[in-house]
């Protein structure tokens, strides 16, 4: 087994006209699951906050910087690294690409002097993040801030479909293709439970996933022009759509991101979810109160979403 490392990030914003209540309190709920239920040790995890008494923790746009280099430095295949940042996200105009009549916007972390020092671009954070990890080397990314869907410029994305479900009917008339063509067996005369296997063996083949609109990565044409050559096992969930905000709340007297709140309650109530599983739990626990959608982006086409979820 390889070594684990984390970098957690928290930032309220106190007494700014922009303040935050829960940031400080996701990366703390993190950190307490880190520890006790993925393997971390606390001397491989950096936890940056306005609460820090070491100048080096406070969440200043040099700090954040410097964890990002120690986080991918010094990694060997198998390792395990993981981020989770809290906090605002905002958008700047692209200087690259964009044009007056039709401009584009990187997203943007906002650290905690972004006044004097600036905002970091989805961009940079990719740079700092993504392309310098040896191949085999896991990293997994929580963004919770709003404009995050595409915050590390990863080449694809997980869509179950437009709204984020599976298609039921579109399913259904795969089934009955598969089985008239004889893809698989299925006898009504049989028991029960091998009826059930039948059905689960099913559902769990790629081509019925991507005719029923579940489990499909598609390209981010933009970015995997720039990265998809890169090839890197990287996950990242984010807590909306580009376009969306995320929430900050208040659940239990608790002041918190709903989206990390979300995502926790969701690994808390089982564990042992597929990465598809978790993405679509975590939406639908924010669906009745919240308008955020978040988001899963990979770094490789070929990544098995269907797999355990690990980090």
């Amino acid at each position: 087994m390889g070594n684990k490392k984390a970098l957690l990030i928290g930032i309220n914003y106190r007494g700014s006209g922009q303040e935050l209540k829960g940031c400080i309190n996701d990366v703390a709920h993190m950190y307490e699951y880190l520890t006790q239920s993925c393997g971390y040790s606390k001397d491989k995890m950096v936890v940056m906050t306005e609460d820090a008494t070491n100048p080096n923790f406070l969440p200043n746009s040099r700090n954040i910087i410097a964890g990002f280099r120690w986080l991918v430095r010094d990694n060997r295949p198998g390792d395990t690294l993981f981020l989770h940042y809290s906090g605002h996200g905002s958008q700047v105009q692209d200087p690259v690409d964009s044009r007056p009549d039709h401009p584009d916007f990187d997203d943007t972390i906002v650290p905690l002097d972004y006044k004097q020092a600036g905002q970091i671009t989805s961009t940079q954070l990719h740079k700092m993040l993504v392309s310098p990890l040896p191949q085999g080397v896991k990293l997994t990314v929580i963004f919770d801030c709003c404009h995050s869907g595409t915050m590390l410029e990863l080449p694809y994305t997980f869509r179950p479909d437009a709204k984020g479900n599976v298609s039921v009917h579109k399913f259904t008339e795969y089934a009955k293709s598969a089985i008239s063509n004889g893809k698989i067996a299925f006898n009504k005369h049989a028991p029960l439970q091998t009826r059930i296997a039948a059905a689960k063996d099913l559902f769990s083949d790629r081509a019925a996933q991507a005719e029923a609109g579940a489990g499909q990565i598609h390209d981010e044409e933009e970015f995997t022009d720039d990265w998809g050559h890169e090839n890197k096992v990287v996950y990242c969930y984010s807590g909306c759509m580009d376009e969306q905000t995320s929430a900050d709340t208040k659940i239990a007297g608790t002041p918190v991101g709903a989206m990390s709140w979300a995502l926790l309650s969701v690994l808390h109530q089982n564990p042992r979810q597929s990465y598809s599983d978790v993405l679509r739990n975590t939406r639908q626990m924010l669906a009745n109160k919240y308008s955020q959608i978040p988001q899963l982006s990979v770094g490789r086409q070929d990544a098995n979403l269907n797999e355990i979820i690990s980090f």
